[in-house]
């Protein structure tokens, strides 16, 4: 289930990245930002703290968006006990639905996903953490203030939970 659950968020993402890297290889639906509190996947926005992403391109269909809605549903219910605060929903999420703000894509800030990890690390299976662990290195590593991160409504880090050396995201 981790494998569909990963390779549905990396198709998204990778059509998100294929649309709007400097140098886009093929334009994107849209560069506006809309809702998509009423599509497929509306769910995440009661946890993550936006509702608002990138038009995708035709090819990408509500039966699409369907499926891959199920499969974080699924996944969501399996990592429920270990994030309470809407930690899990913003990383995955924003994989399948990028955070549009004014036209560009805002990823979680770095700590959303260090304390995922130290609440989460032992829910992750090993073959999968390698991933999660390089997905944090790469977020911004800034408060929300600065508008290039956001962090889930409610958001606290816990200091006293410390994580495996292993996992601690500097």
């Amino acid at each position: 289930m981790y494998l569909i659950v990963l390779s549905s968020a990396i198709l998204l993402s990778s059509f998100d990245a294929a649309f709007s890297s400097a140098q886009p290889r093929h334009s994107r639906a849209s560069n506006k930002c809309r809702s998509f509190v009423d599509g497929p996947l509306g769910f995440c926005s009661v946890k993550t703290g936006y509702n608002t992403t990138f038009q995708y391109p035709d090819i990408v269909t509500d039966s699409v968006l369907e499926k891959v809605a199920n499969r974080l549903r699924r996944y969501f219910s399996s990592l429920s006990n270990c994030s309470q605060i809407g930690l899990v929903e913003s990383l995955y999420c924003s994989y399948a639905l990028p955070h549009c703000s004014g036209g560009k894509r805002v990823y979680p800030c770095k700590r959303v996903c260090s304390e995922f990890l130290k609440l989460c690390e032992d829910k992750i299976p090993v073959t999968f953490m390698d991933y999660v662990i390089a997905n944090c290195h790469v977020l911004p590593d800034e408060p929300p203030s600065s508008g290039n991160c956001f962090e889930p409504a409610n958001f606290f880090t816990n200091e006293s939970i410390k994580g495996e050396n292993k996992t601690n995201i500097p």
